[in-house]
């Protein structure tokens, strides 16, 4: 009975991170600097650098959705998802340094 119950907590948890996630990708066309969206900025060769992570919100809801689905990871998705994250934590860290 417990572990029925650490699978809807996940279960919820997920869900939880999903619906974050697609309201998240909603901020990419919202004005966040200078009245440039995410999505604008991504393109521009001073401020791209502050787009970039936002586009994390897609991986994060795709990801979460297939999780749900199947109940686990295959292992290129994680490895996809591990790269993907930490090449957007040493841009933002890029925009310390700078």
């Amino acid at each position: 009975m417990q572990s029925g119950m650490m699978g809807a907590g996940r279960s919820t948890s997920l869900l939880l991170i999903a619906v974050s996630g697609t309201a998240a990708m909603a901020a990419l066309f919202f004005p966040f600097t200078y009245g440039v969206s995410p999505a604008i900025a991504v393109f521009d060769e001073d401020i791209w650098k502050l787009g970039c992570p936002f586009f994390l919100s897609i991986l994060v809801t795709v990801v979460s959705v297939r999780w749900m689905i199947s109940g686990k990871l295959s292992q290129p998705v994680r490895a996809i998802a591990y790269v993907t994250s930490i090449i957007m934590a040493f841009v933002t860290f890029s925009l310390i340094i700078e």
